[in-house]
């Protein structure tokens, strides 16, 4: 069973990401919010897998004469680099190259589209195995709702009770002051019972 507030801690931690493709050719050029598979990777591996595939990573119109294209490149002797002609596609393997151009074994002449090389580590995001996880932690994220709602529920009652006990006190506060005040009276009166006696005393030895 998968453990649900793993997936939750999991599924913050990725990072969506608001961009644009670079090749505009077979993609658009619009704004995406996805996720970045290199940095999904980091997080939750099971959801990125590799394959082989071509990258943009030079994307520059460029000559090709007897083999040789003049383009910046950091092409190495072994790889393969997808290029694009007027008529075809070719997937050709680089047999020399420096920093400002590279030879395949062709015969084209004249422009030619290069795209960029082909790379083995290529990553995918599984978007079905995030939406798996996102069960998992929409899960998680109930049992806390609940939870929540719980103790919502058992604070209301303590506040009532409080409530209750706190009209209680007033009632009892009330009639506190209440005899406090009765009493304060017969002691008032009592004070002036006893001056009375003591004018009366006062008069009777005068006489």
């Amino acid at each position: 069973v998968s453990n649900n507030a793993e997936d939750l801690n999991t599924l913050l931690s990725i990072s969506t990401k608001d961009y644009k493709y670079i090749d505009t050719l077979s993609k658009d050029n619009r704004v995406h919010k996805k996720l970045i598979a290199q940095e999904l990777e980091s997080v939750y591996p099971n959801a990125v897998s590799k394959i082989k595939d071509e990258v943009p990573d030079i994307f520059k119109i460029a000559e090709i004469k007897n083999g040789r294209i003049t383009v910046a490149n950091n092409l190495k002797v072994g790889e393969k680099v997808k290029l694009i002609f007027d008529k075809h596609t070719e997937l050709a393997e680089v047999i020399e190259a420096d920093a400002n151009s590279f030879r395949v074994n062709l015969t084209d002449e004249g422009r030619v589209f290069v795209y960029g090389r082909q790379v083995t580590d290529f990553r995918v995001v599984d978007y079905e195995a995030l939406s798996t996880l996102s069960i998992s932690a929409i899960q998680e994220q109930q049992k806390m709702i609940e939870k929540l709602k719980t103790e919502n529920t058992n604070f209301k009652a303590e506040l009532e009770n409080s409530k209750k006990e706190n009209i209680n006190f007033k009632a009892e506060l009330e009639n506190s002051k209440k005899e406090n005040s009765e009493f304060k009276n017969k002691f008032i009166k009592i004070e002036n019972e006893l001056d009375e006696i003591q004018k009366r005393n006062v008069s009777a030895k005068k006489e």
